[in-house]
């Protein structure tokens, strides 16, 4: 099988089993989802709102090394309190320090985060009504790395999922993203939103190679932009039918 990305020349953690719970929690049905975050899986915001009858986007939040999916609560409801799902997905390793409530992503392990993320959507779309054609990953720092290389790995064969990546947003990604990403083709799909507000010339580059293969890039411009109004703004665009 052809490697399709790079190793990240970045520090990893060590290859151990993950020991999910697959747990979903909402911050309305249990105060244990900002506490003991190393004893549960996959962390939901559900809106309290819900209704079975409509198919909501659901944003998937893609934490960075060493925290977990508790960064779920740093972006819901702050992006939108009535509109979408948020799923926060727990990398598959631990934190090389050991710390409960710590884990990491491995880019040289991309089946592992695949495996990590199908199998938080699918017991999400079992038991809640998600449109298939508008599941978001929304990755933080290596979390958005992994993002890309999710998307991107998808295009290029087939796999056992019955959806599909719609986009992805990002924030705080590190500077040497575009050099793991690997060489694009040209019919890629799929939305891409960069939050972060500056761009070294490195990365306006790879940006520029993303849109040129066919992805549709937004970038923010001012470090200024409140993330979560834009965020919102992006994925709304994406949605002909709104719960008011």
């Amino acid at each position: 099988m052809q490697r399709l990305f790079k190793e990240f020349n970045v520090p990893v953690g060590v290859c151990w089993t993950s020991g999910d719970g697959g747990t979903l929690l909402s911050p309305v049905d249990s105060p244990l989802s900002r506490q003991q975050v190393w004893s549960t899986g996959p962390t939901l915001f559900l809106p309290e709102s819900y209704s079975p009858t409509y198919q909501y986007p659901l944003v998937c939040v893609l934490h960075d090394h060493d925290r977990s999916e508790q960064e779920l609560w740093n972006w819901f409801p702050k992006i939108s309190d009535q509109n979408f799902l948020g799923l926060g997905i727990r990398a598959p390793f631990p934190s090389r320090s050991g710390l409960p409530g710590q884990f990491r992503w491995r880019g040289q392990r991309p089946d592992a985060s695949w495996g990590a993320i199908a199998s938080s959507i699918r017991e999400v779309t079992q038991e809640h009504s998600v449109h298939p054609d508008r599941i978001y990953l929304h990755g933080v720092g290596n979390g958005a790395v992994i993002a890309l290389q999710q998307l991107l790995l998808s295009q290029f064969g087939p796999n056992d999922a019955d959806f599909e990546i719609a986009g992805v947003s990002c924030s705080q990604l590190p500077g040497w993203w575009p050099r793991v990403l690997p060489l694009v083709s040209t019919d890629l799909k799929g939305r891409l939103l960069f939050l972060d507000g500056r761009h070294s010339p490195e990365e306006d580059a790879a940006m520029d190679a993303l849109r040129e293969a066919g992805c549709d890039v937004t970038t923010v411009t001012s470090p200024q932009s409140d993330p979560m109004r834009v965020m919102n703004h992006w994925l709304m665009n994406s949605v002909s039918t709104t719960i008011w």
